[in-house]
């Protein structure tokens, strides 16, 4: 992709296999040219709600963020971009919307697998959820379902402790994957929600910092 001038970016996925090694993983990508990342947090549940093994915990995947970012802060600020610290400025910035987590909706995108079924989201992909089929729906169609509305408004509907919580503007009460198999369905704490409050506590003044040199230009 590189020879042939094909933009991308480097999805990594941080289980416990490098959940403690954040600085290590960035440096390498670094070094090997790629300056555009993302980062997404493993957790899998069981039938019974229980995080499988490999899953990281909420205040492993707050520490593994505070540690990219004081690699990426302030020497690769203008070299790299990290997609999370990305969307937070663009919200602190404007209040645009660049990832689906931040948005008080979930109606942000759709899935399309291989045989054309349309799905609302890349985590949802179950058979109650299935808006259509692009051979036989159209796009407005599908934009305007029942499930596919229906999917989007349960983000919005939070747990009281999200209500009244500080950084509730930045989180939104996270991915609704993040709430845990059916708890999303009745506004749950997401699982990470510690992590994300410690992550928070500890960069927002620099995030309002790095908004206020945007400004100035």
């Amino acid at each position: 992709m590189q020879r042939f001038n094909v933009e991308f970016n480097i999805l990594t996925v941080v289980s416990q296999a490098n959940v403690r090694h954040a600085r290590d993983v960035y440096q390498y990508l670094v070094e090997q040219g790629f300056y555009y990342h993302q980062y997404i947090p493993c957790i899998e549940f069981d039938e019974n709600g229980k995080p499988l093994p490999y899953s990281i915990t909420g205040l492993e995947w707050g520490q593994f963020l505070l540690e990219l970012f004081d690699a990426w802060y302030p020497n690769d600020i203008y070299k790299v971009s990290v997609r999370h610290f990305d969307d937070i400025l663009n919200k602190l910035y404007d209040d645009s919307i660049t990832a689906c987590s931040l948005s008080e909706n979930c109606c942000q995108y759709f899935l399309v697998e291989y045989n054309g079924d349309i799905y609302p989201c890349d985590f949802f992909v179950r058979k109650d959820l299935r808006i259509g089929n692009v051979m036989d729906t159209s796009w407005e169609d599908a934009l305007y379902s029942s499930a596919y509305r229906g999917f989007g408004c349960q983000k919005s509907e939070l747990h009281p402790d999200c209500k009244s919580c500080t950084y509730l503007d930045l989180c939104q009460g996270d991915c609704l994957k993040h709430r845990g198999n059916d708890l999303w369905k009745t506004g749950g704490v997401s699982h990470f929600c510690k992590g994300w409050q410690n992550f928070y506590r500890h960069t927002s003044q620099t995030f309002n910092t790095l908004v206020e040199k945007i400004r100035s230009g």
